[in-house]
């Protein structure tokens, strides 16, 4: 049971000993250290008393910024999204370089329906572009239909090394799949991540955006056990 205990702790330890921030923006200041690339400039705007990023209206928006670290084998992408005005949006947040394609994490709501379509996505820097590897839809929220303001969390789990990519919503696995060898060359290295909003007819919120980086759960499990041997080796 001791034994037990070190290996959870060992894993927990190395985990987060690992984990490497590359951005992180809540959005409550301005919009300075961000870029923007095309369309109505986005704005910060107060949705239910919490501050969110969002888009004019204009048939497609985008603003970029830099990724600041050390790239491991898997990078996580998360975030916070809502539809604030309008209908059948798009928003997606994606990693790029200066190759112009990249891989990321796109969510859009139907017109009035409330379903979402949450997917992988594969996209050109221009924002007009774009093709999903993955896709499934449906209600990620159970209970009533979609409704203005409801914040839905998502998240992209990208492993540079093997080419997987999972999209999460609302903590729910809702799409995978493995990037060819080819795509995989492409957008191994990211150097920056690019928000894009198809808003003509409304607008989507943005909010705790946090891209962090790790070592592949593989190699963390091996340190980890290597740790626990040390740890055994000494209590002889």
């Amino acid at each position: 049971m001791k034994k037990l205990l070190i290996v959870f702790t060992c894993l927990s330890l190395v985990a987060s000993a690992n984990a490497a921030l590359l951005l992180s923006d809540d959005f409550e200041g301005d919009l300075s250290s961000w870029t923007m690339l095309q369309g109505t400039a986005w704005q910060i705007v107060d949705v239910n008393g919490d501050n969110m990023a969002a888009a004019g209206s204009a048939d497609f928006s985008r603003m970029e910024k830099a990724l600041s670290g050390t790239l491991d084998d898997v990078i996580i992408v998360e975030f916070d999204g809502s539809q604030l005005s309008g209908s059948n949006r798009h928003q997606t947040v994606y990693l790029t370089n200066a190759s112009g394609v990249g891989i990321g994490i796109n969510h859009s709501s139907g017109a009035g329906t409330g379903d979402l379509s949450t997917g992988i996505i594969k996209t050109t820097t221009n924002g007009t572009d774009w093709g999903f590897d993955s896709v499934a839809s449906g209600v990620i929220l159970a209970g009533p239909a979609f409704s203005y303001g409801i914040v839905r969390s998502f998240k992209l789990v990208f492993n540079r090394v093997t080419g997987d990519v999972e999209a999460w919503g609302e903590g729910s696995l809702i799409a995978s799949t493995t990037l060819d060898a080819g795509l995989l060359a492409t957008v191994a290295n990211p150097t920056k991540v690019v928000t894009w909003q198809k808003s003509g007819w409304g607008s989507m919120g943005l909010d705790d955006l946090n891209i962090t980086t790790i070592p592949e759960p593989a190699t963390m499990a091996l340190l980890a056990f290597g740790g626990l041997g040390v740890l055994i080796r000494r209590r002889r």
